[in-house]
């Protein structure tokens, strides 16, 4: 449905040992198309694309009653300024569809506010974490699912002392739709 930018058709032509030119067509098929061992492009596959690469640290729960998974799953690139202020995580679960789906990979702001309409990772009453639609007023805080059959959560500002946020969505990426 779109056109790859310059590195990653570079990218996807090393992954299948082929020139860049075999790959868009340019050139028939045949030995003089594939890439020797030595070439420098066996490198690209693991550089960036764009960015520096941070750690996919687990997934989070869309839906209720999950804990955040903290386990190390390997590196994505991130291309926006301070990156090391980011992480990725994994999402399990359908509350948040039809905006991020079950499997989609979510860039976290590793921050603890939010503003009201952000996309949040949240950790409550100790250890629940769950990434949901964020919503403050003076009484207290909404966590809203976009998939309506799941119902929000109200944490009334006297409860406050047991809600964290952990970060705010920055970016939604379908690892599986993009490379296929």
């Amino acid at each position: 449905k779109r056109e790859p930018n310059y590195e990653l058709t570079m990218r996807i032509a090393a992954f299948f040992g082929v020139s860049v030119d075999y790959l868009l067509g340019h050139s028939s098929e045949g030995e003089e198309n594939k890439l020797p061992k030595s070439s420098h492009y066996e490198e690209l596959p693991h550089m960036p694309v764009g960015g520096i690469m941070r750690p996919v640290l687990g997934s989070v729960r869309a839906g209720w009653n999950g804990n955040i998974e903290a386990t190390y799953e390997g590196e994505m690139p991130v291309d926006r300024a301070n990156p090391e202020e980011y992480v990725w995580m994994r999402v399990k679960g359908d509350s948040m569809e039809p905006r991020i789906f079950d499997g989609n990979y979510v860039l976290i702001h590793l921050q603890t506010i939010a503003e009201n309409g952000d996309f949040v990772v949240s950790i409550s009453n100790g250890d629940e974490g769950t990434v949901k639609k964020f919503e403050k007023s003076e009484h207290g805080i909404m966590l809203i699912p976009l998939n309506q059959k799941y119902s929000f959560a109200y944490i009334p500002k006297e409860k406050m002392d047991q809600f964290y946020i952990y970060g705010v969505v920055a970016e939604i990426k379908d690892v599986v739709k993009q490379y296929c």
